[in-house]
């Protein structure tokens, strides 16, 4: 789970539970279809990033939708400044890995790039983000 100013936040099987830090009540639960799976990330202002069956939603601090995108086999995700990085592992042929960026004030896509696999990876090895500064990252 994430941790916000005032809430935690947790994936369950049957989606994902915005939870009181003061007293444990539950604020909302959001649900589409599909199974729930990562990235699960908190942005600043208590937007949370989840993904169910093929998409990935951004899921405002009252619990509605408010964007939404398709990544079918997100791995991890990470946020830069103002934006958010995502990899695809697609776990079908062709196997690309694709990193892709959005911007994190509408979720509009800023660009994507496929990761050769001549880049030292193998199929099982899982690639993940790290912030170098608030401009570049590393995969």
């Amino acid at each position: 789970g994430l941790v916000g100013a005032n809430a935690i936040y947790v994936l369950s099987e049957s989606g994902l539970l915005s939870v009181k830090l003061q007293d444990g009540s539950q604020n909302w639960a959001f649900s589409r279809s599909g199974n729930p799976f990562g990235p699960l990330l908190l942005l600043p202002d208590e937007r949370v990033l989840i993904g169910f069956g093929g998409m990935v939603y951004v899921v405002s601090s009252t619990g509605s939708e408010s964007a939404s995108f398709t990544c079918p086999d997100c791995t991890s995700a990470i946020l830069v400044g103002n934006v958010v990085a995502l990899v695809n592992m697609q776990q079908s042929e062709p196997y690309n890995t694709v990193v892709s960026a959005y911007s994190s004030t509408d979720f509009q896509q800023l660009w994507q790039q496929a990761i050769p696999q001549s880049a030292g990876c193998s199929r099982s090895d899982t690639l993940s983000l790290a912030p170098a500064d608030n401009t570049e990252i590393y995969i």
